[in-house]
Order: C-alpha cells, then sequence, then structure tokens
C-alpha cells in the first residue's frame, strides 16, 4: 500500500476501510509519459483512471484544448455504466468486463509526467465486495474528476450515425471578443472546467478547501503552455520587420550597459577616494593617540 500511498490518501477513498484500500492497491500501476507522448487517443477504450503526480497534459477534442490537467488532477470515466453492467451481469451472463468506454478526445503530455492509474475492472470487483462504500465512490467520482473522457463520445458517434450536424458559423478575429461573453458557457473548455471538483463545491462540499489551491494550478499551467508556444513560434526566422526592431532593441540594450559601465566607474573612483580618506585619518588618529 505504501507505494501508491499518494493517490490512496485522495479524499475520495477516505472512508474506504484498510481492507478495501488493500484490495485496490493490487490494481494500482504506475505510468509515465514523455513530452508529446500520448497517454489515449480519442475512441480508445478507457480501462484505467489516471492520476496525475507530477507534470502537466492536455485534453484535446477535434485539434483543440478543451482542459490542461496537473499534478493531482484525475482523468478517466466515472464508473456508472460499469456498475449497472456488472449488475445485470449477476443475474445474466454479461459481466463488467464487456463494458466498453471510448474516449471523447486525446490525452497528450506537455512535460515528463509521473502518473498513478487504477484498472477499471478491478475497481469494479473490489466495490462489489464493500456495497456500503460503493454508491459512495460511484458519486464521489463523478465530482473528483478533473476530466470525464466518457462524456460526449456517445453523442458524438450518434451525431455521425445520424448524419452531419448543421456547419457553425466562421468567427473573425474582429468578432472574437464580442462573441467569447455570448458563448463562453457554451464552450467545452467552460464544461470541462465545471466538471472538475473545483467547480463542483456545491455538490460536494469536502471538496470546497481545493477551490483555491486548484484553480492558482490551472492558471499556472496555461500560462505555462503560453509560454512555451511563444517560445517554439519565437524560433521561426525573423521578419526584415523584426530583424529591424531587434538592431534597434540591441543598440538600446548596448547603450543602457554603457551607462552602467560608466556608473560603475564612478562609484568604483567614489569608493576610491572614500577610502584614501579613511587611511589619511586613521594615520591621523594614531597620530593624535601617540601624541
Amino acid at each position: 500500500m505504501h507505494l501508491h500511498r499518494e493517490i490512496l490518501q485522495l479524499p475520495i477513498f477516505e472512508s474506504a476501510s484498510q481492507g478495501c484500500l488493500k484490495l485496490l492497491s493490487l490494481h494500482i500501476k504506475a505510468n509515465f509519459c514523455a513530452p508529446g507522448e500520448y497517454l489515449i487517443h480519442k475512441g480508445d477504450a478507457l480501462s484505467y483512471i489516471y492520476y496525475i503526480c507530477n507534470g502537466s497534459m492536455e485534453v484535446m477534442q477535434n485539434n483543440m484544448v478543451v482542459a490542461i490537467l496537473g499534478k493531482g488532477d484525475l482523468v478517466g470515466c466515472d464508473i456508472s455504466i460499469h456498475l449497472l453492467h456488472g449488475n445485470q451481469g449477476n443475474s445474466g451472463n454479461t459481466g463488467s468486463q464487456d463494458t466498453i468506454v471510448k474516449s471523447s478526445g486525446d490525452v497528450k503530455a506537455l512535460t515528463y509526467c509521473d502518473l498513478k492509474s487504477i484498472h477499471m475492472s478491478g475497481l469494479v470487483e473490489v466495490l462489489r465486495l464493500y456495497p456500503e462504500y460503493q454508491q459512495e465512490f460511484a458519486n464521489d467520482i463523478q465530482h473528483d474528476l478533473t476530466y470525464n473522457l466518457r462524456e460526449g463520445y456517445e453523442a458524438e458517434e450518434e451525431t455521425e450515425n445520424n448524419g452531419p450536424c448543421l456547419a457553425l458559423p466562421s468567427i473573425s478575429e474582429d468578432d472574437e471578443n464580442q462573441s467569447d461573453a455570448e458563448t463562453s458557457s457554451a464552450s467545452p473548455m467552460n464544461t470541462a472546467l465545471q466538471k472538475s471538483p473545483a467547480h463542483n463545491v456545491g455538490s460536494s462540499p469536502r471538496h470546497a478547501k481545493l477551490v483555491h489551491s486548484r484553480n492558482r494550478s490551472l492558471v499556472a499551467l496555461r500560462e505555462r503552455v503560453e509560454r512555451q508556444r511563444s517560445v517554439q513560434t519565437a524560433s521561426q526566422p525573423p521578419t526584415v520587420e523584426q530583424a529591424n526592431s531587434f538592431e534597434g532593441l540591441n543598440l538600446e540594450v548596448a547603450k543602457e550597459k554603457e551607462k552602467g559601465r560608466m556608473s560603475v566607474e564612478r562609484l568604483d573612483n567614489q569608493v576610491t577616494t572614500l577610502h584614501n580618506d579613511v587611511a589619511a585619518l586613521s594615520v591621523e588618529v594614531r597620530k593624535h593617540w601617540a601624541g
């Protein structure tokens, strides 16, 4: 259990018994992702719930970033469908092993990431042994998941089967700021954030203390991603206008360096003069006491 202490100490497991935690630890394993590596692809079967121990990742749908994940976040899917099929399997021949839930987006590492993963079928098997904890976990996991990859896939698959939907009108850069206020409530990013533990405090009061730290971490991760993208953009060959502006900037920097050098020289001269004055004063003091 001590190998997976970091994930088993999450609030969602705080009411589980020691026996339950020991069985759960048998279904947890460590994972590692390098920058640019995909943890999950769209359409993949969601067989694990992932806990990010270190690093940052992004969730993408239709080549658009809809969520940024960081340390302490959970990503995967809830277990409602698994429990439903599991209960049906108890009366028939269908079990939770036949339950396949597919991902609605891609999950890609932005930095080096250390993760812990819980196997879904093993998790469901353990929960069946502890029915008093099963329902509590099923309710809490819906609030604790930072991003639920199950939601959205069924609707998109149904749309593809029934035919193409009406194309959305394009938005120019001039109208972007005006339309943001109208569309922000329906944007995938806001939908993802509303489903995160930090935005479901009303439905889960025990997560209120995590709101401030989670929001700060999300903001910091977004800023980090933007800096990385700006560095990649800056690595492209500069245009003529950029080159001219760089030359002007270099001249200003050279002037500032020259001013700084002259200031240092003046300060050095003042220190030398002060040192000589102190030395002369010291000689006068010694003569006075000697006389």
